[in-house]
């Protein structure tokens, strides 16, 4: 019943993750919990597809220099220990209780508290500048610039 809006969904979480910069599954996740997908399906398709966003986002900075080797490194070996530990205590979790639901309530979890890191990132970041007399509403493309 719900096959004719998956493809829609999938590309407007593809534009947003391209415009915003954010992951396509932080989008796809609560459509996948309204759509009565497993939570793991959801979950697993999800982080897939964060996957190659958050890939596609290193090799960028990689290849202009404002990411070292070492540091690639050391993140990805943190997220693959943080992954497979995460993974293995969430399928213990509902293993012991029964309850997939818990997989929505962490995804829930996980994205609020995304909302309000990057919020209060943003408006740190927007007081500093103003601060400095920087015209915050004036748009920058400097983060953008290679300089070598």
């Amino acid at each position: 019943k719900w096959g004719g809006m998956l493809a829609p969904a999938a590309v407007g979480a593809g534009a947003a993750a391209g415009l915003l910069g954010i992951g396509g599954g932080m989008i796809l996740g609560p459509i996948f919990v309204a759509l009565d997908f497993q939570p793991q399906v959801g979950t697993a398709t999800t982080g897939f597809m964060i996957l190659f966003t958050a890939m596609g986002g290193t090799v960028k900075y990689l290849t202009i220099g404002k990411l070292s080797w070492q540091m690639f490194l050391w993140f990805a070996a943190v997220g693959a220990v943080g992954g497979q530990t995460g993974q293995r205590l969430v399928r213990r979790l509902i293993q012991r209780t029964g309850r997939p639901s818990y997989v929505v309530f962490l995804l829930g979890g996980i994205i609020a508290v995304a909302v309000v890191v990057m919020t209060s990132f943003g408006i740190q970041q927007a007081v500093e500048d103003a601060d400095c007399g920087e015209d915050i509403w004036a748009p920058s493309t400097d983060q953008f610039v290679c300089e070598e």
